[in-house]
């Protein structure tokens, strides 16, 4: 929980630093994955979704950790949501030749509406919802790449491809 309330003030911190300066950068560990899943385990028992994670970070991967727990936080909270009761949400994690890492948010909900997979796709504006322009603007800080699979009624997926950084994100 302490992880957590110090995530809650570095968030803080972030959006506060582009109108001052930025946060100091530290690489994504896997108590930082494990995180995600505590913050997130009380709604998926309450929606009845099994939150999976597959795979696991063996070294602290180079890269900022608060905008990638940021991202992933809002992209696994909106599978969550989207997902039937009884269905399942997926994080898979995976390191890449080449110093990519590779996480992917996989759920079995009714599949992502055409306006949202074009604004992940970075074709549209945000929508009503901050979630994905969170995420949008947390890859592009990152220099990431983003792939959508949606197939109504069947399954969502949303890869994120991160390069190994050694600098702060601007």
């Amino acid at each position: 929980m302490e992880r957590g309330l110090r995530q809650i003030q570095r968030v803080v911190d972030d959006t506060l630093s582009s109108y001052r300066g930025t946060v100091e950068m530290r690489p994504l560990e896997q108590r930082d994955l494990e995180d995600l899943r505590q913050l997130l385990h009380p709604e998926a028992l309450r929606r009845g979704i099994a939150l999976n994670f597959a795979g696991a970070l063996a070294a602290p991967f180079p890269t900022d950790a608060i905008p990638v727990r940021q991202a992933l936080l809002n992209l696994l909270l909106n599978a969550v949501q989207a997902s039937p009761h009884g269905g399942v949400v997926l994080l898979s994690i995976a390191e890449e030749p080449g110093g990519v890492l590779r996480l992917e948010v996989t759920n079995d909900g009714s599949g992502l509406p055409e306006r949202q997979r074009r604004q992940l796709r970075g074709e549209g504006s945000a929508g009503p919802g901050l979630g994905l322009a969170v995420v949008m603007r947390e890859l592009a800080r990152l220099d990431g790449g983003i792939a959508v699979t949606s197939e109504p009624g069947r399954l969502t997926r949303v890869t994120l491809r991160l390069p190994a950084r050694v600098e702060p994100a601007p």
